[in-house]
């Protein structure tokens, strides 16, 4: 099932609506303010500085500037960054609470919606038990602990009883789903972005501790988290070894990529086409390490967002982005009223739930969570007062801005749009497909030049030139784009084109990438059985045979079960 429309599309037009709504707002209601001023401090200039540097590492990646639809999207992003880092100074404190309780309010939304999907009364995206809208329970937990630590966190802001109950009851709701998630990695966080906040709020400000003491009980809970950490990391570990097994493979292989290009990295959204031909590299030097085998998959992310952006960005990237962090924890303020020190806490410790997530997950690449980091750094940087430097926005000065608004608006507006009509058109053009109906290839065509960009789409197009039969065209439009497809099914789709043209030797070569890409696939081994035994190749034939009838099933399918009986079956009328 392909997903027509990206997420991102749908954010640009709010993004595009949103500018546009700033220019109206501006040019009616604040066209006389002269007391206007762009402020940078620190956190600001080192986030405008990434920003830079992400731009230039995307326009020296030309194999994948195609796919520029998440550079689009993170500049919105940066732009509401500046807005909010400026709009909040106002009325800081109202503004944060504001903005805080709109996203724990997104975070009750999923949970409810959550609980929902584990009663069977609402469907799920994916085959899991719960998911959200997120559809994966993965990425809904993570989110969950960022909302969660928020409820936490005004839980014990508010002062009323009522308001209490309330707080207390939606974070109760949202921890279940959390531990219903079965996500490892979102335990992990919440329990420690927890503790900060239980730390500081019925520990540290309810109890007077003498300076002795304090040295005790820090003392203490250093030794029991010691304890407690390889205890928890083994249950953890045994709780889905494989996956784990999976990770620790996939981190591996991320660090001979990084190791490669350690400073530039290897470019703009490289990670899976990089850790696929690794994967194929590995195999095909490796083919008897079946441990490694039988984890092996096809992951788009990373698992890790640090060794992400290393992966793509470089050790720069991450330099950068660890300037950043330094900037907004390591450094305490002391001119801010209890209540808001409290605040600029809380906000903290729920950028911090993502930050661990990082470790563990990809919660940077789930575009609702990287919209929620991006408004916490703004809400946390607004409280750092002092600037780097300041603009001062003179009435004409604010007129360029109101232009440069409509113009980000505008354009955002109408790129979203097209995008989202011709995903319309190419669900059309694949429902067509599906029915073979007469003229879908051309439509396929007429989309290509707009939907190039989108990895799916160009997958979703060299299946259709094979379906229609037009193998000259498949077979160039994979050898320009495959590396960005890098997936068992493609090499599939290639090498049977390649086989229908005759051309036996690349067929052979692309069956054996789709073989070494995740060894316990069945249908590549397969592939290249039928491909011997057509051409009269008995020997590695019957090779071929043997380790198919000697592999073992990771996931049972009807198609599984026939393969399996038809290698039996050549074996046996080989043995009489």
């Amino acid at each position: 099932m392909y997903l027509h429309i990206q997420p991102e599309t749908w954010i640009q037009l709010a993004f595009g609506f949103t500018f546009l709504f700033l220019f109206i707002e501006g040019i009616f209601f604040n066209r006389k303010r002269s007391d206007w001023n762009i402020r940078f401090n620190k956190i600001d200039f080192v986030l405008l500085l990434f920003g830079v540097y992400l731009i230039l590492r995307f326009s020296f990646s030309p194999g994948f500037r195609v796919l520029h639809q998440d550079l689009l999207f993170n500049a919105g992003l940066l732009l509401l960054y500046v807005y909010l880092r400026n709009a909040v100074n106002a009325n800081l404190e109202d503004s944060v609470i504001s903005i805080v309780y709109v996203m724990i309010a997104a975070g009750i939304l999923q949970a409810g919606y959550s609980l929902l999907q584990f009663f069977g009364l609402a469907p799920n995206l994916f085959n899991y038990k719960i998911g959200g809208s997120f559809g994966n329970p993965g990425d809904l937990a993570n989110f969950l602990v960022l909302t969660a630590t928020l409820s936490l966190g005004m839980f014990f802001q508010l002062q009323k009883w009522f308001q209490r109950v309330i707080l207390a009851s939606l974070f109760v709701l949202q921890t279940g789903i959390i531990v219903l998630s079965m996500a490892r990695t979102a335990w992990i966080a919440s329990v420690i972005c927890f503790f900060f906040i239980f730390y500081k709020y019925l520990l540290k400000e309810k109890i007077s501790w003498s300076n002795r003491f304090k040295r005790k009980y820090k003392l203490f809970f250093a030794v029991i988290l010691i304890l407690l950490l390889p205890v928890a990391g083994y249950f953890l570990y045994t709780l889905k070894p494989s996956s784990a097994k999976g990770r620790l493979f996939i981190w591996q292989l991320s660090g001979e990529s990084i190791a490669e290009k350690p400073f530039f990295g290897h470019g703009y959204k490289s990670f899976m086409t990089q850790h696929r031909e690794k994967q194929i590299e590995f195999f095909t030097g490796n083919p008897s390490n079946k441990e490694k085998a039988w984890v092996a998959g096809e992951p788009v992310y990373a698992f890790n967002d640090y060794i992400e952006i290393a992966l793509e960005y470089g050790l720069i990237a991450l330099a950068l982005f660890g300037l950043l962090l330094y900037f907004i924890f390591m450094r305490n303020l002391n001119y801010f009223s209890e209540d808001s020190s409290r605040q600029y806490y809380f906000l903290k410790i729920s950028l911090l739930s993502i930050l661990i997530c990082m470790l563990f997950s990809y919660p940077l690449q789930n575009l609702s969570i990287r919209i929620c980091f991006v408004i916490l750094m703004s809400l946390i940087s607004a409280y750092h007062q002092e600037a780097v430097f300041k603009v001062d926005l003179s009435v004409r000065r604010q007129l360029i801005l109101r232009i440069f608004q409509l113009g980000v608006g505008c354009f955002f507006i109408i790129h979203s749009s097209l995008f989202i009509i011709k995903g319309f058109e190419w669900k059309q053009a694949y429902k067509c497909a599906m029915n073979n109906k007469k003229g879908y290839i051309n439509q396929y065509k007429e989309l290509y030049p707009v939907l190039k960009h989108n990895r799916s789409f160009l997958m979703n197009y060299g299946s259709m030139l094979f379906k229609a039969g037009q193998y000259n065209e498949c077979i160039e439009h994979f050898e320009r784009y495959g590396f960005l497809n890098i997936k068992t099914d493609m090499l599939l789709l290639l090498g049977e084109a390649y086989e229908y043209k005759g051309d036996i030797h690349l067929a052979e070569q692309t069956y054996l990438k789709a073989t070494y890409l995740v060894p316990h696939k069945f249908v590549p081994n397969y592939k290249l059985f039928k491909l011997y035994e057509s051409t009269g190749r008995e020997r590695e034939a019957k090779e071929i045979a043997l380790k198919i009838r000697n592999m073992k099933i990771k996931v049972f399918s009807e198609l599984v079960k026939e393969i399996k009986t038809e290698i039996n079956e050549y074996l046996l009328s080989q043995s009489l």
